[in-house]
């Protein structure tokens, strides 16, 4: 079957990435366990004008590359769920610097609400967050690729950093 046949067909379990982590959720979780934490023990870390003048330009930017990110996906005909096969891989656009544009988008939101929020609770959840990514999501997820797409995903691998 040629990959332009595998648009919209469903994925089977098991061929699917099976990441045992919502990324997504995770980085909410993280923002909101982060803001109760502060709240129960606030720890001021930047001046107020200062907090925005950080947070609000890494969000933006956070909010840029996911837009970017699922931009490509579309102009690709290719899925960003795991509901699809992927039709394509690809590797232009923010897939040409790094192979995980949306987590990287996900860790810049979080960290652009710890400067917002002037929370050190969610800039020390940062590091628990991206291991629980990194092996619950983005691991399983570069196997299916390697699987789904072979050569060309390694020779991508080789070409291109998994974060920065």
């Amino acid at each position: 079957m040629a990959r332009t046949d595998l648009k919209n067909t469903p994925v089977q379990a098991s061929d699917q990435p099976r990441a045992a982590v919502s990324p997504p959720t995770v980085f909410v979780a993280a923002i909101v366990l982060g803001v109760v934490l502060d709240l129960l023990v606030p720890v001021d870390l930047l001046p107020g004008a200062a907090q925005l003048s950080a947070g609000l330009p890494v969000i933006g930017f956070s909010v840029f590359l996911s837009a970017v990110s699922f931009r490509s996906f579309a102009k690709n005909g290719t899925t960003a769920g795991h509901k699809e096969k992927p039709v394509v891989l690809i590797t232009n656009g923010p897939f040409g610097y790094t192979r995980n544009p949306l987590y990287l988008s996900g860790l810049l939101l979080v960290l652009g609400f710890g400067f917002l929020l002037d929370s050190i609770w969610i800039f020390a959840l940062t590091i628990p967050v991206m291991i629980i990514v990194h092996y619950g999501a983005v691991l399983k997820e570069e196997d299916y690729l390697l699987d789904h797409f072979g050569k060309e995903y390694e020779q991508y691998k080789t070409s291109v950093r998994r974060w920065i």
